[in-house]
């Protein structure tokens, strides 16, 4: 063999593997993604209305007042390959729903009245059209001793990672923490949309109160939802690759291999 076809051989196959290369790089990886959102720190406070009344402020839960229910799910566009869990406790104690896969994992907890958690997690390896969903509620009843003002406060969070976001391979992620006093609520939400980068957390502090100006005392009733959402989106909107700076070193690199050999021919060809 020449020196020519070796180098010919040598050219053409720098060429494949940075062909190869670039194919490699431009290939659509599963997006990655997790969600939490969590209600923590709840405390009450009391306010004597009348303190010159000689009657201290007061509070207690009622038995058997409280509830809580806890839900996870995965649904893939299409299959019957569906994950649903959910539970629930008249009694409001601990309770917890999750489910599992290889590419994606979800759970809701409640430990205690004021303290709940969702979380999920999807590597995306093999999903279509899918959606997961976790969510847990409360239902609390609080009683307050007349002429008192009951403060509510807590901290609400969601915290969003997202990894190797693409047109064609993508995550929706939504989470929301609500607490309602009788009706009134504060609220807080945060979507995929409201950030830019990889990841980011929204904490917000929740403040209620209730005022009881009668002369006995009255029952009112705490609400707690705290949910996340995750839409994995599958070819939705394809574009042209764009291959790694190191993939252009390899094509280039190929690219003055083959232009050595021509020029090393056409002077053979000369003498």
């Amino acid at each position: 063999m020449t020196p020519f076809h070796r180098i010919t051989k040598i050219s053409s196959a720098l060429l494949g593997l940075s062909f190869a290369l670039a194919n490699a790089s431009a290939a659509d990886y599963p997006a990655l993604a997790s969600v939490e959102a969590s209600l923590k720190k709840s405390e009450i406070v009391l306010i004597d209305l009348t303190p010159r009344d000689g009657k201290a402020p007061s509070y207690s839960f009622p038995a058997f007042s409280q509830s809580s229910s806890a839900s996870a799910s995965f649904d893939t566009a299409g299959t019957a390959s569906d994950l649903h869990s959910a539970t629930s406790n008249d009694k409001g104690s601990e309770i917890r729903a999750g489910i599992y896969r290889e590419s994606a994992d979800a759970s809701a907890r409640s430990y205690g009245w004021g303290d709940t958690f969702a979380r999920m997690y999807v590597t995306g390896v093999g999903l279509g059209e899918s959606g997961v969903n976790a969510s847990v509620q409360q239902l609390i009843g609080v009683s307050v001793g007349a002429h008192t003002r009951l403060v509510y406060t807590g901290v609400a969070e969601i915290m969003m990672n997202e990894w190797y976001q693409t047109p064609t391979n993508r995550t929706f992620n939504s989470g929301s923490v609500s607490v309602g006093f009788n009706g009134v609520f504060k609220k807080i939400d945060f979507k995929s949309e409201d950030f830019t980068g990889g990841y980011a957390v929204h904490r917000q502090d929740i403040v209620l109160a209730y005022d009881n100006n009668t002369d006995a005392a009255q029952t009112i009733w705490m609400t707690v939802d705290t949910g996340i959402a995750m839409h994995y989106a599958t070819n939705a909107t394809p574009t042209v690759p764009v291959p790694e700076p190191e993939t252009y070193a390899m094509l280039g690199l190929g690219a003055l291999v083959v232009g050595a050999a021509a020029r090393r021919r056409r002077k053979a060809s000369a003498a």
